[in-house]
């Protein structure tokens, strides 16, 4: 019988009956593998009167997750798991209301020479022209002071105002970063901006040496998104995404990986281009 009643603890509900200590029933162990890594170990204990259904986790950042006490239970599967020991409707709830969040930092931005690698090259060692600022920490200020001392540069600058803001920081999830720049025919545009939940990913171009900025006279224009892509900077040894102990904002300074700058493939998993940021160039007239 339906009860619609409310999420208790069972030292709260008077209902007649008796139930075992939960220490007499379940134990619970947590262990820290290094880092920000945890593994979790439920055991039933011997002369437990009850088996253990198949459960559900979830880490977050705001209390409520699962449930509120005092409150009705929410509609998004704790009743199934709770009369069934059905997880599957909570889990799939979850999944489609967990992911990687983050931010963007002020990135730089160049107009350049055909072919010139103004910010990177491919599969070989970072510049240490203050790309490694860009992807550890989010200051773009090393590296355009860089792009500015390029022959092969003709105007740089960097973004850092989200617009309507009336300061500088970083880029929320609902805002934009807009820069304007005068370019002719011949000449691509590099840039790069922070992927902030890591240790030195950054978004920049696909092909490494920019984006042609004029086709046969016509200048670039519209969504230019699929051209980008997740970088590694190659300085510092990834961790996991948005919960290493060495990634902004936490405590900077990870392990020096003395790599290459390549696309990232780390084993971790990281939200599509086009699901984090929309980039768009539009001609001036």
């Amino acid at each position: 019988m339906d009860e619609m009643g409310t999420v208790k603890e069972i030292s709260q509900v008077s209902d007649g009956f008796t139930y075992p200590a939960v220490d007499q029933t379940i134990k619970v162990t947590l262990s820290n593998d290094g880092g920000s890594m945890f593994t979790l170990r439920i055991d039933n204990l011997p002369g437990s009167p009850t088996p253990i259904a198949p459960g559900i986790w979830v880490v977050h950042t705001n209390a409520g997750a699962l449930f509120t006490p005092g409150m009705e239970a929410p509609d998004m599967g704790l009743e199934s798991l709770a009369e069934d020991g059905n997880p599957a409707q909570l889990a799939d709830y979850l999944a489609s209301s967990s992911g990687l969040v983050t931010p963007l930092a002020p990135g730089a931005w160049a107009v350049h020479s055909m072919g010139s690698l103004v910010l990177f090259t491919e599969n070989a060692a970072d510049y240490g022209e203050g790309l490694e600022a860009l992807a550890e920490d989010g200051d773009p200020s090393a590296l355009l002071a860089s792009l500015e001392s390029k022959s092969s540069v003709a105007s740089s600058g960097v973004f850092n105002t989200p617009s309507g803001s009336s300061g500088t920081g970083p880029l929320f999830p609902g805002s934009k970063y807009e820069f304007t720049f005068t370019a002719e025919a011949g000449q691509w545009l590099s840039f790069a901006t922070m992927f902030v939940q890591s240790n030195d990913l950054f978004y920049a171009v696909g092909g490494e040496s920019g984006i042609a900025l004029w086709n046969n006279g016509t200048p670039l224009s519209g969504d230019i998104t699929s051209k980008l892509m997740l970088w590694d900077a190659g300085t510092e040894v990834n961790e996991y995404p948005g919960a290493g102990l060495h990634q902004p904002p936490r405590i900077n300074g990870g392990m020096t990986e003395g790599g290459v700058v390549r696309m990232v493939d780390d084993g971790f998993f990281y939200p599509a281009v086009d699901d984090v940021l929309k980039v768009t160039i539009t001609p001036m007239q």
